[in-house]
């Protein structure tokens, strides 16, 4: 009497090979977008984190527009602020490291010129005492120390009397 091994019932060791090799590629494809994904989620971190201390350094601006502004107007050529005693500060050519330097900001306050119909223009026209281009920047530092990238954010100031 002979067996048909054919006819049994049960799994053959290529079955059994053909699911745990399907069972390793899937693993290690879903191992490879969860690496990625917290790679993402890191970066996106990163950027939202700059992104606060970008707003940050202009809401400081915009504090000092109506209480000092001859502290914003002593910032030359780029400065930051800190604050001391409850009051803000100015360190000028210098940039402020944060969390370990992963970051490092600074602001540059810049006169703005206004044309013949008070519009503000990059060239020419009449400088106006009372309005200041502030421009607010960020180094994203890389582990290594080098700047992995540079964002910026823009706004106008006005002292009001």
């Amino acid at each position: 009497m002979e067996k048909d091994f054919f006819k049994e019932k049960g799994f053959s060791v290529i079955e059994v090979f053909i699911g745990i090799s399907l069972a390793a590629v899937f693993l290690t494809v879903f191992m490879v977008l969860m690496v990625q994904a917290i790679n993402v989620s890191k970066e996106n971190t990163k950027e939202l984190k700059a992104r606060m201390y970008l707003r940050e350094l202009i809401e400081i601006a915009r504090d000092l527009e109506s209480s000092d502004w001859d502290l914003i107007t002593g910032c030359s050529p780029y400065c930051y602020f800190y604050e001391e005693n409850f009051l803000w500060e100015i360190e000028d050519n210098q940039k402020e490291s944060l969390e370990n330097n992963s970051y490092k900001r600074w602001i540059l306050i810049e006169d703005v010129n206004r044309d013949s119909d008070f519009k503000i223009t990059d060239s020419g026209g009449v400088s106006d005492d009372n309005t200041k281009k502030v421009v607010a920047y960020i180094e994203i530092m890389d582990n290594d120390g080098s700047v992995q990238r540079t964002s910026k954010l823009e706004t106008y100031i006005y002292k009001y009397d």
